[in-house]
C-alpha cells in the first residue's frame, strides 16, 4: 500500500456517482481535504463522474473527458472490420491468380 496516501480498501466505502463535472466540482470544494489525500486511483474508484475521469498531476487534481476514449473504440472498430474485408479480397485475388497460373 502507498505510505503517502491515506488509502482505504474501496469495500468500506460507497461508490458516488455525479452526472456532471460542476456537481462534482461543487462536491470537491466541501470535501476538499479529504479528497485531495486520496490517490488517483481510489479516487477513480470513489468517484464516478459521468463522461470523465479523475486525474492527479502534482496535486493538483484534473479530469479527462472518456467520450474521445469512446469515438477511439469505435474508429478501432471501423478499422479492423475494414482490415478483415481487405485481407477477405485479397485472399480471393491471390486465389484467382493461383488459378490462372494453374491454366497456363
Amino acid at each position: 500500500m502507498n505510505d503517502e496516501k491515506n488509502d482505504v480498501p474501496t469495500a468500506s466505502f460507497e461508490t458516488k456517482t455525479f452526472n456532471s463535472l460542476a456537481e462534482f466540482r461543487d462536491y470537491y470544494s466541501k470535501n476538499k481535504e479529504h479528497i485531495d489525500s486520496l490517490s488517483t486511483v481510489m479516487l477513480n474508484q470513489l468517484y464516478k463522474i459521468k463522461d470523465y475521469i479523475i486525474r492527479k498531476n502534482h496535486g493538483n487534481i484534473g479530469y479527462r473527458s472518456t467520450r474521445a476514449l469512446v469515438k477511439v473504440n469505435s474508429n478501432k472498430q471501423k478499422l479492423e472490420e475494414r482490415l478483415t474485408q481487405l485481407e477477405t479480397s485479397f485472399n480471393q485475388m491471390v486465389t484467382v491468380v493461383n488459378q490462372l497460373l494453374g491454366e497456363q
